[in-house]
């Protein structure tokens, strides 16, 4: 065996036996009334700045994006919104975490958020960013689940879903499903 063949082939056994990153997240899928209702607002707009920040307390970079709120579809936010995701590029090194929403400057969006002490955070990852898109028929919302999800049972057992079909939903739909919620009369 030549040695620049031993050198591969010992490179591609050494390689094997290193761990290799995870690049899924498994999340349990919420109903679009239980996202809601998990929700301090669900509000619509179009995404702003982004910028990283190393915050002491979480020794890991956060990416805050600001949102400008068009309207507020559920729930009470103000008219600019910075939502707080883990991850971004610091120091040379990008942090991911996989199955969180991407959010992209200039997209229109539809976002589920929690508040937490004056913090803005999407309530169930890359289920709380719908995006909005032009149709025939008026706007309808669009999601890209990635992750491995799961549905919990009559018996609260978790079953993995196998096929994830996420229907676009027409905008009006759900703006009707918010109020519903809010005025009580949603399951």
């Amino acid at each position: 065996m030549r040695l620049s063949t031993l050198a591969l082939a010992l490179a591609l056994a050494i390689g094997s036996m290193l761990p290799t990153p995870a690049h899924a997240t498994s999340q349990v899928l919420l109903s679009q009334t239980e996202l809601a209702t998990e929700s301090a607002a669900v509000i619509r707009g179009t995404i702003g700045e982004q910028k990283v920040v190393l915050p002491p307390e979480w020794k890991r970079p956060i990416t805050q994006t600001e949102v400008r709120v068009a309207e507020v579809l559920y729930g009470k936010a103000p008219m600019t919104v910075v939502v707080e995701q883990i991850g971004g590029e610091w120091g040379g090194e990008t942090l991911y975490v996989a199955g969180d929403a991407k959010l992209k400057p200039g997209e229109e969006v539809v976002l589920f958020l929690m508040e937490r002490d004056g913090h803005w955070l999407l309530t169930a990852m890359e289920q709380s960013k719908y995006t909005v898109e032009a149709t025939l028929a008026g706007p309808a919302l669009h999601r890209d689940l990635t992750s491995g999800f799961f549905l919990r049972g009559p018996e609260g057992r978790l079953k993995a879903v196998d096929d994830l079909h996420d229907p676009e939903v027409r905008l009006e739909d759900m703006v009707k499903l918010l109020n519903e919620i809010e005025e009580g009369g949603a399951q």
